[in-house]
């Protein structure tokens, strides 16, 4: 199971949380969830069926799942609040 850091300050998790990703299907609707959109890693909520289309929301932007570009859910985000980086 891959652990991840958040490393912007965009995102809806805080600087520096580490997280997990399981995954559930079906996706529950609002859910937080990372995808990956070409080679990029993105948090966001994934909205069903609104206007007829999907959304990823996040903060300050929805984006609709539209188009040819592939989009890969990688899994439900699960908090890891007890990880800590190992410097050996």
């Amino acid at each position: 199971m891959p652990a991840y850091r958040v490393v912007t300050t965009t995102s809806e998790l805080p600087f520096g949380t580490f997280f997990t990703t399981i995954n559930r299907y079906p996706i529950k609707d609002g859910a937080l969830v990372l995808v990956r959109i070409g080679d990029s890693l993105w948090i966001g909520r994934l909205l069903k069926n609104i206007a007829g289309l999907d959304w990823l929301r996040m903060p300050g932007q929805w984006v609709p799942i539209i188009g040819q570009v592939i989009i890969e859910i990688l899994g439900e985000i699960v908090m890891l609040d007890n990880l800590r980086p190992c410097w050996n």
